[in-house]
């Protein structure tokens, strides 16, 4: 796991996240916490900490992945790599692929939504005004709900690991319903 670690912080090394200035890697940091945290396994858990590689780090290339941490890995993070050249394309892609990814890259995408969510709100509320000059609060707040209508149709609501897949994502989008309606 080490090995993966390292690949994630030299991957996105120098870059750092929007609104805060932190390095972007507490991101997948944080997205592999959560699927550890719901006991799934560690390809999950490496695909999570590799899951913006490929989009996001010009020197990374799919098969990358897959040479340096199997085929498994590979195929995972090849689901959860968005493309477009807009965010409202890429958004629209990651929405319809969603339906289709298999049901391990769809957790790894619910636990992303989750920690952007939370950092959204936490950005945001922080700061008492909404501070992306790029993309609204109803766009994001759309995602979001979008996102969660196509989790409440794949997932298993029952007690278990899907549950707190669910749990998760059903608590930040409630939290941004809240936080964009409180916040200018």
């Amino acid at each position: 796991m080490l090995e993966v670690v390292k690949f994630a912080i030299m991957a996105h090394h120098g870059q750092k996240r929007r609104f805060t200035g932190e390095p972007f890697v507490v991101h997948p940091v944080r997205v592999a916490q959560y699927i550890a945290e719901w006991g799934y396994g560690e390809p999950m858990v490496k695909a999570a900490l590799l899951h913006d590689t490929v989009e996001d780090a010009d020197s990374v290339e799919q098969c990358d992945i897959e040479a340096h941490f199997g085929e498994e890995v590979g195929r995972l993070v090849e689901e959860l790599t968005n493309y477009g050249d807009s965010w409202k394309e890429r958004k629209d892609n990651a929405l319809k692929h969603m339906k289709t990814m298999s049901l391990e890259a769809f957790i790894v995408k619910c636990a992303d939504r989750v920690d952007n969510i939370v950092s959204t709100i936490n950005e945001n509320v922080g700061r008492g005004k909404w501070i992306s000059k790029n993309v609204t609060k109803e766009q994001v707040l759309w995602y979001a709900e979008e996102a969660f209508k196509i989790a409440d149709e794949r997932l298993d609501k029952e007690i278990g690991q899907e549950f707190a897949v669910y749990d998760a994502l059903w608590h930040a989008v409630k939290g941004l319903r809240k936080c964009t309606t409180e916040i200018k």
